[in-house]
């Protein structure tokens, strides 16, 4: 058993689930406190073992246990977060986190056209290192497009 103190990025990107992501989790045990990657983190029910453990931790350590009145408000501020509506800002930050930590594309023509714009972009602010970052990248994604679309025809021809 921990306490969640933050929220925080990780030095490293990991799968959990079928997502991609660098949270990690500031947690404290007692006077003990570390950050731990999610994929480690359990969401299961506490048993009374982990209780008493925590409990004797958080005794010996001086600290004072969490009161009713601190879980009836922690209760209260999770029931006011699941009808948390999210704005404009909270969306476009959750949609760049996401693109940000995606394989490939979902929508390889798209993608491209985005990337030949940027070129373009910074070819007329003479910026040459960032147009040089986005060629490659244009040509790592085509040549994913290319693996991917080899592999397909492999396939098919395999099936007739």
């Amino acid at each position: 058993i921990c306490e969640i103190c933050d929220v925080v990025e990780t030095g490293k990107i990991y799968n959990l689930g079928v997502t991609r992501t660098n949270k990690g989790l500031r947690l404290k045990h007692g006077n003990n406190e570390r950050i731990f990657r999610l994929e480690y983190v359990s969401n299961n029910e506490i048993s009374d073992f982990e209780f008493q453990r925590w409990r004797e931790a958080m005794i010996k350590q001086g600290i004072s246990l969490p009161t009713l009145d601190d879980l009836e408000k922690k209760m209260k501020e999770i029931e006011e977060s699941k009808h948390y509506v999210y704005n404009n800002n909270d969306i476009t930050q959750i949609v760049q986190e996401k693109k940000r930590f995606r394989k490939a594309p979902i929508n390889y023509a798209v993608t491209k056209n985005e990337l030949l714009k940027e070129i373009e972009i910074a070819k007329d602010e003479n910026d040459i290192e960032r147009e040089t970052e986005l060629r490659k990248r244009l040509t790592e994604m085509e040549e994913r497009a290319s693996e991917l679309d080899r592999k397909r025809s492999e396939n098919i021809s395999v099936m007739a």
